[in-house]
């Protein structure tokens, strides 16, 4: 089977699928395509019948839509914003804009980035905007450019690592449940200065790999982040490709069998563990 580069689908527009997909291995079964193809479509199923057209996500998270989602479906909804941003760094490009609002939802089951992207190496003549982006939530538009903003003195050419800092304050903020919106505005704030806040800690405790994926997004060195392509390869991102669509409503916990299971497996890749930084709350982080 062949498809186009664009990863378009009769009578289903363009759509974003997992990196495994046959696009990338020819050589696998139609059976297995239909299968990842299902998985997609059910994703959107759940997550589009309560949002519109052009929505962004940012508008999305302060909804009851997001509420009504289980964390696998905000987990694989995560990995297509990965996907973008991996798809733009290969091509040489970085976001300058890596934050919810600056996503929409579309109709076809896509995500579209509407905010700003730069090539690396030509940062100051090479900066374009997406003229149509017409997000209208001031307040909430506000507050993120001061959560993903950047650091002082921040050099653009480590755009690329800085994007994947951003991924990890999206991964936060997109998974962790608060009760007041003034906390989950406190949290972002604190994390977007490089400190940590309790309320990472209560997260973890029922999220522990999320977690340890998350603060190795937003380790203190840029170096020491991986890149967005080894992301997608990461356990926690790379097993959502061999989930049925009936995985989608089950309890977001999984089995401790599982959980013993997992730590037996170690990769070389994988990041540090919470023991390092959880004696440490509220440890203020180096700057990129």
């Amino acid at each position: 089977m062949n498809f186009s580069n664009d990863r378009y689908v009769p009578n289903l527009g363009y759509l974003l699928y997992p990196c495994s997909l046959c696009l990338n291995y020819p050589n696998e079964s139609y059976l297995e395509w239909s299968r990842e193809l299902s998985n997609t479509l059910w994703l959107w199923h759940n997550i589009l019948m309560d949002s519109q057209q052009n929505e962004s996500l940012g508008k999305w998270l302060g909804s009851q839509a997001w509420a009504r989602t289980t964390a696998h479906d905000r987990l694989r909804l995560f990995k297509l914003v990965v996907q973008l941003v991996d798809d733009a760094h290969g091509q040489g490009f970085g976001f300058l804009d890596l934050r919810p609002w600056s996503f929409d939802f579309m109709e076809d089951g896509n995500v579209k980035y509407v905010g700003r992207r730069i090539l690396f190496r030509d940062y100051e003549l090479s900066s374009h905007e997406n003229p149509n982006n017409s997000n209208n939530n001031k307040y909430g538009e506000e507050m993120e450019k001061e959560w993903y903003a950047f650091p002082d003195g921040f050099d653009k050419k480590k755009l690329p690592s800085f994007n994947v800092f951003c991924l990890g304050l999206f991964l936060f903020e997109m998974m962790c449940k608060f009760e007041l919106l003034e906390a989950r505005d406190a949290a972002m704030v604190d994390l977007g200065h490089r400190i940590i806040p309790p309320q990472f800690f209560c997260w973890a405790n029922d999220n522990c790999k999320e977690a340890e994926f998350c603060l190795w997004l937003l380790h203190p060195e840029p170096s020491s982040r991986p890149t967005t392509r080894v992301m997608l390869e990461y356990e926690l991102l790379n097993e959502l490709e061999n989930t049925s669509a009936t995985n989608l409503n089950d309890d977001d916990d999984d089995d401790d069998d599982d959980d013993d299971d997992d730590d037996d497996m170690v990769d070389e890749t994988e990041p540090d563990g919470l023991d390092d930084v959880r004696s440490d709350e509220g440890v203020i982080w180096g700057e990129d």
